[in-house]
């Protein structure tokens, strides 16, 4: 059933559709067969600003850190940290990007990663647990209120409950980069905080830009962290 079910899908995925869910669902097909490479092309050919382009954009930056993409998993996740998608969380790109960061040793950085995340989403975690115990839903944040959006009965509980699920999730490997950052026996001081000057752009030409801390619609989705491994140069 589920082969059949996947051949389905990609047969009737030859043609884009302006809101992007042709590419993105064949581009978790291809994710689903471990072709990493495919899934990654497929992701950067969402329309971008389409209503599948936040997901694509965690989804593709998720994939291209397995594939050690570092530089552009962090620029795409960055993307994700724009005012344009203030209505879009995604927890897991929390853990990624503190990941990426420890594996690098930029143990600063991804302290501060999770405590970002602490801050700004996890609170938020007892309002998601009183909406799957049965709370009225009313006014509700704008990045919870776009993960219930269109589901109705046992759907809106499936997508509560995968939202814990991540939250759930991000708070644990987070918790084991901050023990993992705590038993170094050094760590250097690296500024003490991700700074806008690592942070580049890449236009059409593939030209480095500095970033001045602004966003600009034509540049999301073009960033890069340009980031070293640093282990092997602190031992």
């Amino acid at each position: 059933m589920r082969s059949w079910a996947l051949a389905l899908l990609v047969g009737c995925a030859h043609t884009a559709t302006p809101d992007g869910r042709v590419e993105l669902s064949r581009a978790r097909v291809a994710v689903a067969r471990g072709k990493t490479t495919e899934a990654i092309e497929l992701y950067d050919r969402v329309p971008r600003f389409s209503p599948a382009w936040p997901r694509a954009l965690f989804e593709g930056g998720r994939e291209v850190a397995r594939a050690n993409g570092y530089s552009r998993a962090l620029g795409l996740f960055m993307t994700l940290h724009a005012p344009q998608f203030a209505d879009w969380v995604f927890p897991e790109a929390y853990a990624i990007e503190a990941e990426i960061y420890l594996r690098n040793c930029y143990y600063a950085h991804a302290i501060e990663i999770a405590q970002q995340f602490r801050t700004n989403v996890l609170p938020l975690r007892e309002r998601v647990m009183s909406l799957v115990g049965g709370a009225p839903i009313g006014h509700e944040v704008p990045w919870i209120a776009t993960r219930l959006a269109g589901a109705t009965g046992a759907e809106r509980w499936e997508r509560l409950d995968q939202l814990l699920v991540e939250l759930d999730l991000a708070e644990s490997v987070l918790e084991k980069v901050e023990q993992a950052v705590g038993e170094q026996r050094a760590i250097l001081v690296d500024n003490g905080r991700r700074s806008f000057e690592m942070i580049t752009i890449v236009d059409e030409e593939h030209h480095l830009w500095k970033f001045d801390g602004e966003y600009w619609p034509d540049e999301l989705g073009n960033y890069r962290v340009p980031i070293l491994a640093r282990c092997e140069r602190r031992r």
